[in-house]
C-alpha cells in the first residue's frame, strides 16, 4: 500500500509529484523506524510478535504507546503528523496532473488503512495487558524514538521546508 502512494507521485510525471514522492519517503522512513522500533522492543520483551502483545501498552509503557500512536496516526494520514501532508502533497500532484481518479483511489485506500491502524490503537489503549511489567528501553532506543517522533511532528507541523527542498531537487531532475 505504501509503495502505491509513492507511485501516485511518480505517475503524475511532474516535479511536484516527484517532490511529493520524496517527501513521502522521508515521512515513511521516520514513521516506520518509530513503529518498528516499538514493535521490536515489545517483541524482544514478550518473545512474540502478535498484535495482542501491544494490549495495554499505554499502561505498561506509556512512552512507547505514545510513539506508536504517533506513528500509526502518521501512517493513517491524520494531522498534525507528517503522513497527513505526505499524502496531501501526493494527492494534490495527482489532481494537478489530471489524475483525479488516482487521487480518489488513494484517498479511499487511506480510509481503509486507517481502520486497520486504529484497530492497533484499540489494542494499545483499550485492552488490558496480560503482563503489567514495563518494557525496558535503552538510551539508544529512546534516542532513536525521540528523533523519529520529532521528525514525524516536525514534518507534520512545518512541512513546507522539506517539501520545497524535495520539490527543488525534483525540479532539477525534470529540468
Amino acid at each position: 500500500a505504501q509503495a502505491g502512494y509513492i507511485l501516485i507521485g511518480v505517475a503524475s510525471f511532474t516535479a511536484e509529484g516527484a517532490g511529493a514522492a520524496m517527501f513521502y519517503l522521508m515521512m515513511y522512513a521516520a514513521t516506520n523506524i518509530a513503529a518498528f522500533g516499538v514493535i521490536i522492543l515489545v517483541s524482544n520483551f514478550t518473545g512474540s510478535d502478535e498484535v495482542s502483545d501491544l494490549s495495554g501498552l499505554s499502561r505498561r509503557s506509556p512512552w512507547l504507546a505514545v510513539v506508536m500512536l504517533l506513528a500509526l496516526l502518521s501512517l493513517g494520514g491524520i494531522p498534525p503528523t507528517a503522513g497527513f501532508f505526505a499524502k496531501l502533497f501526493l494527492f494534490k500532484a495527482a489532481v494537478d496532473a489530471g489524475l483525479w481518479w488516482l487521487a480518489v483511489i488513494g484517498i479511499l485506500n487511506a480510509f481503509v488503512a486507517l481502520y486497520y491502524y486504529l484497530n492497533v490503537v484499540k489494542y494499545i489503549y483499550l485492552y488490558l495487558p496480560e503482563n503489567e511489567d514495563g518494557i525496558p528501553v535503552s538510551r539508544a532506543s529512546s534516542l532513536a524514538l525521540v528523533i523519529t517522533s520529532l521528525a514525524i511532528l516536525y514534518l507534520g507541523v512545518l512541512p513546507n521546508t522539506f517539501y520545497e527542498w524535495t520539490r527543488a531537487a525534483a525540479t532539477a531532475f525534470f529540468g
